[in-house]
């Protein structure tokens, strides 16, 4: 069977195109500004600024002046080989994929994160938009305290799968779109029936229910990340009898990606936030949620790949291995999305399981849509989401949850 075309750079008014020139490289000078960046790394972003904004690629890892111990070996042949027909090209000739998860590698870069020495070794330069997003009014903490009664209701299945749309909801919070954010910051819990156009929520919180190890692949830190920890609060402290997983696992990036993804240190950061809250439901899931990290119940594991150029058909054995071993995986979020599914132009009525085979367990989605792709939508419904919205497959304000058993 020949394979659609992978989404690209190439066409000059697309999406792909636009996320490169218009929402990337704004937040580049936010990084600048809300980093204090001073010199040489202000020099470098600008330099890579203007690169990404009608350059051709570079390797960052030709020249000198980086710690080649901050990546695994299979980490560096990925980028290597990934980059390797690539180079030279110009960025608006590139797969969709590669050129956004570059383009935060190269970043990090020219911000000094991977030197051997220096002010900004290891130092994460999306830290003060995450912060901001956690704490300021209408931002993470704030949407907790609206979840409070969830946490302490007795109808497990029910308060489950209203923290399923929650956390699905939580997506909208993606500062790498900074119009959506703004739209949404204060209410992006807020939503119509007819916004989620594939609904398995509430089979997905029985399958919670009944698992003994329940694995999420974290997206966005800030508000959603709060929705997804009250969500692992909930299911670890399920009441006698009504189930819930006996561990859950929260795969984190290694590195700082795509601005507001989460790595460990924000979900620690988080949980001790909700520990403080002085919300009394919303505390008492904090403690819950920080009990469960001293005892082994709640995990948190990050991994190389996680911030890769691969799609998850690649997944390396060990990661294949620990995903495997857990009842139900929810895979949050748009990029992970496109990279379950190949980030290919598949006709939008293509069933998920004929894509996705190869996973190793079963999973439920939980994305709100923020690119082009999308599968299991009947011609019908396409037909008229294009007559109600022609931008309604990236501008966030559709949703799915869609589980794969």
């Amino acid at each position: 069977m020949k394979l659609p075309e992978l989404f690209t750079t190439s066409g000059e008014h697309s999406f792909a195109r636009r996320s490169i020139t218009d929402r990337h490289c704004a937040t580049l000078l936010e990084v600048i500004e809300l980093n204090a960046v001073g010199e040489p790394y202000r020099s470098r972003l600008l330099d890579f600024r203007a690169e990404s904004l009608g350059g051709r690629l570079s390797d960052p890892f030709a020249g000198q002046g980086w710690d080649p111990g901050l990546f695994e070996p299979q980490e560096l042949a990925d980028w290597r080989s990934a980059l390797r027909p690539l180079r030279g090209r110009s960025w608006f000739q590139l797969p969709w994929y590669f050129a956004e998860s570059f383009w935060f590698l190269k970043l990090l870069f020219a911000f000094g994160y991977y030197e051997p020495a220096g002010p900004n070794r290891l130092r994460d330069p999306f830290e003060p938009f995450k912060r901001r997003e956690l704490l300021q009014p209408g931002g993470g903490l704030e949407a907790a305290s609206g979840l409070g009664p969830l946490l302490a209701q007795a109808a497990a299945q029910a308060a489950v799968s209203e923290l399923l749309l929650a956390s699905l909801w939580g997506n909208r919070m993606d500062l790498s779109m900074h119009a959506l954010a703004r739209e949404y910051r204060g209410g992006f819990l807020r939503r119509a029936a007819h916004e989620l156009l594939i609904d398995h929520s509430s089979e997905t919180a029985r399958r919670l229910l009944a698992a003994r190890r329940a694995d999420l692949i974290l997206d966005n830190a800030g508000p959603e990340l709060v929705c997804d920890l009250l969500l692992a609060a909930r299911l670890l402290g399920a009441p006698a009898g009504a189930g819930g997983p006996r561990q859950m696992v929260l795969h984190a990036k290694r590195s700082p990606f795509f601005v507001s993804d989460a790595r460990p240190a924000d979900v620690r950061a988080t949980i001790q936030a909700l520990a403080g809250s002085a919300a009394r439901e919303v505390g008492a899931a904090g403690r819950l949620l920080a009990d469960g990290l001293a005892e082994g119940r709640l995990q948190i594991r990050d991994h190389w790949f996680w911030n890769g150029p691969r799609f998850f058909q690649d997944l390396p054995a060990d990661l294949r291995s620990q995903l495997a071993a857990c009842d139900l995986a929810l895979i949050k979020g748009d990029a992970n999305y496109r990279r379950l599914v190949g980030d290919r132009r598949w006709p939008a009525s293509t069933p998920l399981e004929g894509l996705t085979g190869y996973f190793p367990a079963p999973f439920a989605v939980l994305r709100t849509m923020k690119s082009e792709i999308v599968a299991d939508l009947s011609e019908a419904q396409v037909l008229r989401l294009d007559g109600e919205d022609p931008e309604w497959r990236t501008n966030g304000r559709r949703g799915i949850v869609r589980l794969r058993q």
